[in-house]
């Protein structure tokens, strides 16, 4: 059996879902099913000199040639929305024209980042007359529209829901990452049948709790290890609520023993880090994405880990940066719609809180309950950490997949 996946990011490049793929690829490498998966050269978070290496190695094998890679020329990716989706464009074109060369492939899959991606999943599928399975990690264009960056019956908003109607329309199966998820589709008119629950997931080998003793990133940084840690792990972008963090730790500035850090990258970092100097805040650092390698250092760094959003997104995003945090024995702050999944878990968990967007008084007052009951705080991380082990473990949900990928090709 042969699965093609397109994909826009692959390894050396580090995004929020890489674990998921590198995952599953490894358990599909153990059923015996090959994987093609074509890319452009890496570009996020890329030296240049890295760039070199994979321009002159197009093809890359692995897992004893059942993994191929197949990889194209294409600019650096740029902050710019429209440079950006230009390149979107670009790519999937390019992907088609390889994609459709491909010998004795059983199955296309395809993720939903960028939205476009679908779209080529359903051009393959009916140049080489095999199934197609969409996964759904972010509901476009809801997510825009509930973080008010594009407006309903706007350009954007329409090109987006005629996009996400040809993709579920044409996908042969549809894997959704939550509950709120599939409620989503199923008020489009998506068919039941169509749809798949199947979580997200950590690999709690890998990610686990690091003491501060031992943890590396402490002297790297020159971060005190007597402060209290709120940190900020993964994108720094538009759609996360991330100025009412400075506003807190602007309202917390006399609590000297509390450190805001802030580690990744995104479109809405430099904004930050300006606001934060011009408010002239020492109790708030900026550090770079960090390699997979470190994740568990990354995640460890905290006292409490912070899941930050604008209101009305909790329907179409599952911030799989929750799940991080809880495997790394941290417990959650969230500022996130409070009827959400996520929320639900939580809270029925008793791993953290969960606060209304936007209220940065209750958002304080939580906060200041887990720095002043630091017992309570850590049992709360111990409870986050059991939950992944026993509901979100690798194994089974990647068996979800590779149960859905077989049934679809034999």
């Amino acid at each position: 059996m042969k699965i093609l996946k397109p994909t826009a990011y692959y390894f050396p490049e580090n995004v929020a879902s890489s674990h998921l793929s590198n995952d599953l690829e490894i358990e599909l490498f153990n059923e015996n099913i090959e994987i093609k998966i074509i890319t452009p050269m890496p570009t996020r978070g890329i030296s240049e000199e890295i760039r070199k290496i994979y321009k002159k190695n197009k093809i890359e094998s692995k897992a004893d040639g059942k993994i191929e890679i197949i990889r194209f020329n294409l600019f650096r990716e740029k902050k710019c929305v429209i440079f950006r989706a230009i390149r979107y464009l670009i790519s999937i074109l390019k992907q088609y024209q390889i994609g459709k060369r491909q010998k004795d492939i059983d199955l296309i899959f395809a993720e939903s980042t960028p939205p476009i991606q679908g779209v080529l999943g359903v051009w393959l599928k009916k140049k080489l007359n095999v199934p197609f399975v969409y996964v759904v990690q972010d509901v476009f264009p809801d997510s825009l529209l509930n973080t008010r960056i594009i407006k309903r019956k706007g350009i954007i908003w329409f090109i987006g829901r005629t996009i996400e109607n040809y993709i579920y329309k044409n996908a042969d199966k549809i894997i959704v990452i939550s509950n709120d998820f599939k409620n989503n589709l199923l008020d489009k008119n998506v068919p039941n049948d169509k749809l798949t629950v199947i979580n997200n997931w950590i690999d709690t080998e890998i990610v686990r709790h690091i003491e501060k003793d031992d943890n590396k990133l402490f002297d790297k940084y020159k971060i005190s290890r007597d402060k209290f840690i709120v940190s900020y792990c993964g994108n720094l972008g538009m759609t996360q609520n991330l100025e009412m963090v400075i506003e807190a730790a602007e309202k917390l500035r006399n609590f000297e023993d509390i450190l805001f850090v802030f580690v990744g990258e995104g479109s809405n970092k430099g904004k930050l880090v300006d606001l934060s100097m011009r408010q002239q805040l020492t109790n708030i650092i900026f550090i770079p994405f960090q390699p997979y390698a470190d994740i568990s250092q990354v995640f460890s760094l905290a006292d409490v880990g912070l899941v930050v959003s604008k209101p009305n997104v909790g329907s179409n995003s599952v911030p799989s940066k929750a799940f991080t945090i809880l495997a790394a024995s941290q417990p959650i702050l969230a500022s996130f719609d409070v009827e959400s999944e996520l929320c639900k878990v939580i809270t029925d968990h008793n791993c953290g809180f969960c606060v209304d967007p936007n209220d940065i008084e209750q958002f304080l007052a939580k906060l200041l309950k887990m720095y002043k009951e630091r017992i309570t705080t850590r049992r709360m991380g111990q409870n986050g950490r059991d939950l992944m082990e026993s509901m979100y473990s690798k194994n089974i949900n990647t068996r979800k997949y590779i149960d859905l990928f077989i049934s679809l090709m034999s």
